[in-house]
């Protein structure tokens, strides 16, 4: 616990949008955006190049202003108040880091902008290079540093300044991948260790899943969930929000049959689906999506399961610790997902049948509107 940082009792408790819009030009990044952060969440935006996520960020800390709508923190509406006014930290996916600076004097800074006790600020310095283990850097130089070190430093400038509220732009962005694994980890137990309020934008699934206490996902300036990690993955609501989150197969269909248990789906590419039964209508055009990773292998012999198939492997891809099959289907293809086993990694899969089994309850429907 961070004795000096904790002598305070000015945390942010409530941020909230209310129905906020930016524009540049005849751009829209931020259309009708509303949504509330409790005091202490970490909260993960969520979304593809192009969402608003770095948008939402800039207008928190006050680089951007909104065109229409409020931001509040607490009850104070925060509009117009200027950056340096708001104890806002901000962490960028480039380091941006002095580079005239030692390791040490890069983490005083921020506090000697708001304090002048030289001695103060040492002590926070000190206290967020023992957390973020960098003891034995502080007279280094940043291009000395590796770049997990460099990216740990930035936090620990961004924190040290005392910030209300955490602000990270893909903050692991430019770290390779076995550094961000490890980084994910020490960087929400620092958060929640200090009791911050937190709001990083990613476009990384296992990211925000790992480091997220609700995930916000944006597309083109606007919610299409937001709900804690299991929520979004066990329950997306729209079709975008299904596909960032797994790789997933997309058919479209209508429903041809209605039963007690399951309704029937004629997919375009000529075969039949049967999925729990729903409240759509006979006649209804559907759109399903099936997760690679919910798709099971039939090995052996039993009795025919409900949406079983034998196909073929056309097309395989060795990633990591599974391989990735492409299959018939129909006039389609469906994409799978095989952990590797010894008797996966002989010989070649291609051309060769295997049954797969597509649970019912593994289905995501949604209706597909005319327009």
């Amino acid at each position: 616990m961070l004795r000096y940082l904790y002598n305070r009792s000015d945390f942010v408790p409530r941020i909230t949008f209310n129905s906020v819009i930016k524009k540049f030009g005849q751009k829209l990044p931020i259309n009708d955006l509303s949504f509330v952060i409790e005091d202490g969440e970490f909260v993960v935006l969520l979304g593809p190049t192009g969402a608003g996520k770095t948008t939402t960020l800039k207008l928190l800390a006050g680089l951007e202003t909104p065109n229409e709508g409020s931001i509040n923190f607490d009850n104070e509406e925060v509009n117009n108040i200027p950056p340096e006014d708001r104890k806002v930290g901000f962490v960028f996916e480039q380091f941006n880091l002095f580079p005239h600076m030692h390791v040490l004097d890069n983490l005083i800074y921020g506090p000697r902008v708001h304090r002048d006790n030289l001695n103060d600020a040492r002590i926070v310095a000190s206290e967020m290079l023992d957390m973020m283990y960098l003891d034995d850097t502080q007279h280094l130089f940043p291009n000395e540093l590796s770049g997990g070190m460099k990216q740990r430093v930035g936090i620990a400038r961004a924190v040290s300044g005392n910030p209300q509220l955490l602000l990270m732009d893909e903050p692991l962005g430019a770290l390779d991948a076995k550094i961000r694994g490890s980084l994910r980890i020490e960087l929400r137990n620092l958060v929640k260790e200090l009791g911050l309020t937190c709001v990083m934008a990613t476009h990384d699934t296992l990211e925000a899943f790992t480091i997220a206490d609700r995930i916000l996902c944006l597309n083109n300036g606007q919610i299409e969930q937001i709900g804690t990690p299991e929520e979004i993955y066990n329950s997306p609501k729209t079709p975008f929000v299904a596909n960032i989150i797994a790789e997933c197969n997309n058919y479209h269909g209508v429903i041809s049959e209605k039963g007690e248990e399951y309704d029937t789906v004629k997919l375009e590419n000529g075969l039949k689906l049967l999925i729990n039964s729903n409240s759509h209508e006979l006649n209804t055009k559907v759109q399903l999506i099936i997760k690679a990773n919910d798709i099971i292998q039939r090995t052996k012999s039993k009795s025919s399961e409900i949406n079983e198939f034998e196909l073929k492997i056309v097309n395989s891809r060795l990633l990591g610790d599974y391989y990735r099959w492409s299959c018939t289907f129909g006039d389609d293809v469906i994409k799978f997902k095989k952990m590797i086993t010894p008797e996966v990694l002989i010989g070649d899969r291609i051309n060769q049948k295997v049954r797969l089994v597509i649970p019912p309850n593994k289905i995501f429907i949604y209706q597909i509107n005319n327009e």
